[in-house]
């Protein structure tokens, strides 16, 4: 994941992705749009979004993620875009 540290968009919409959300996306620190939308990813958002403190926009729209929302998502304080519909 070392070479990916860099990364400022993730647009994974529409992959026909399946599973959990990985932890592992917390570690892209740079990141600042993350799109997961029309996918099959199920259970939560996972805590660790919270390390993901240059994201704008987070779009995990039409999936079957649970309806909790981490309290770390509150670290997020450039979020403009949250599409959890």
């Amino acid at each position: 994941m070392g070479r990916w540290r860099n990364l400022v968009h993730l647009d994974l919409s529409d992959n026909f992705l399946w599973g959990y959300i990985p932890p592992t996306l917390g570690r892209l620190s740079k990141l600042e749009n993350l799109h997961l939308s029309s996918n099959s990813l199920v259970g939560n958002i996972p805590s660790i979004v919270g390390h993901l403190t240059h994201l704008t926009t987070l779009a995990i729209a039409s999936n079957h993620i649970d309806v909790s929302i981490p309290l770390e998502i509150g670290n997020l304080n450039f979020l403009q875009v949250l599409d959890l519909s």
